[in-house]
């Protein structure tokens, strides 16, 4: 980060000593070159849309913004856009599934300006939605199909009390049965 900004501030400060660099109507990098996220902390595969400003305006031959993604785990992203008629430039990007926990950055330069505006990131894994989304607080839990459902079971308990006095029933009746054969 502090690379990228030392490099354009060498090659704007030679570009203005060479005469090579184009004049800007808008103050340098820092109080007009900001940047807002949409995130500022996402799960790995989040898509992200950034908005920078304070970039030379499209037409007229300036517009053009480079923009850098620099995430953990080697993820590096560079492209171009065009700023709009207010001179902000909105890039949308994917953080890569395989990206680990940390810090990205997202750097957007103006050669027409030498203008740089960051933000950084932060890639957390703990954020990632489980299949299924996420389970909303106080709900119960997904059906599975396993459980039993009160009326099965009032039946399930009806079977097994009659069944069990029916055995009882048996039983006795055969010792009654023992009992006449004994007595005749």
């Amino acid at each position: 980060m502090h690379r990228l900004r030392l490099a354009t501030a060498v090659a704007g400060l030679a570009l203005a000593l060479t005469g090579a660099a184009q004049p800007c109507n808008l103050a340098p990098y820092p109080p007009s070159a900001t940047v807002e996220c949409d995130k500022s902390i996402m799960p790995p595969g989040a898509t992200v849309t950034c908005t920078a400003g304070g970039f030379e305006p499209s037409g007229g031959g300036g517009g053009m913004v480079t923009v850098d993604v620099e995430c953990p785990g080697g993820f590096h992203l560079t492209d171009e856009v065009e700023a709009d008629s207010n001179g902000d430039a909105t890039f949308t990007f994917t953080v890569p599934r395989d990206t680990r926990d940390g810090p990205c950055t997202v750097a957007f330069s103006s050669d027409g300006c030498v203008r740089v505006a960051a933000a950084t990131l932060i890639v957390d894994s703990s954020l990632l939605v489980p299949p299924g989304g996420p389970q909303p607080p106080g709900e119960p839990l997904p059906r599975t199909g396993l459980e039993l459902s009160r009326g099965l079971l009032i039946v399930l308990v009806v079977v097994l009390v009659g069944g069990g006095l029916l055995l009882l029933a048996s039983r006795r009746r055969r010792r009654d049965d023992q009992d006449v054969a004994s007595a005749d």
